[in-house]
């Protein structure tokens, strides 16, 4: 099976939205804003993928890409990244999520309904204690209704994989054109104030990553 997770999620958050519909941001749903992201860097080179990430290509956002590299689900695991963003862009983030490719190596019987299932339950073993958290400049907005940490899935979409990507596989023979569902929590942020900003994610107990954000 090409069961292809980065990061399996469970559970729900008390600000948590769980329809693709809510909440709306600049006209299009985070589920749809999630897709766009997992597009743009599937594109890129894996090992030289800024975790600065970069500005979406329609719409005043910028994703932030993370960093997986180094990561290992046992933990504990810490990484610091210092970013220049743009002003008047939202940002855009993932804290923990799951995915599914229907590659030609799975069971072509499989439907939109089976990749949901599978993206939603895929190896929750990474996450055994998820217990999110994230701060902006030492404000948690875990709870914060107006800064929501969203669960979502994504529309089933496709992606053109860079031939150095994450799984090291051939993408015109495995990865490009097929069907992807990703599922988790992320984070649309109101457009930040020019200065310095600190954004801590933390997905569980031991596991953390600092952004030190230069808004110009």
């Amino acid at each position: 099976s090409a069961f292809l997770a980065l990061i399996a999620t469970t559970g729900a958050l008390p600000s948590a939205a769980t329809a693709q519909s809510s909440p709306s941001v600049l006209g299009r749903t985070v589920g749809d804003w999630a897709a766009s992201a997992f597009q743009h860097f599937a594109a890129q080179p894996y090992s030289t993928l800024s975790a600065c990430g970069a500005k979406a290509r329609t719409g005043p956002v910028w994703f932030l890409a993370g960093d997986w590299r180094g990561w290992s689900p046992s933990g504990p695991y810490s990484a610091e990244f210092d970013c220049t963003l743009p002003r008047e862009a939202h940002v855009f983030f993932s804290i923990a999520t799951s995915f599914w490719i229907q590659t030609p190596l799975d069971d072509p019987s499989y439907t939109e309904m089976d990749w949901r299932a599978f993206a939603h339950s895929g190896l929750p073993y990474f996450w055994p204690e998820l217990e999110i958290e994230v701060e902006l400049d030492g404000r948690l907005i875990t709870f914060d209704p107006k800064m929501p940490i969203v669960e979502t899935q994504t529309p089933v979409f496709k992606a053109t994989w860079n031939a150095d990507n994450m799984f090291g596989l051939d993408p015109v023979a495995y990865l490009n054109g097929n069907p992807i569902v990703n599922n988790g929590y992320f984070v649309m942020l109101a457009p930040l104030s020019p200065g310095e900003h600190v954004l801590k994610i933390r997905p569980m107990v031991g596991i953390e990553w600092t952004y030190h954000l230069t808004v110009r």
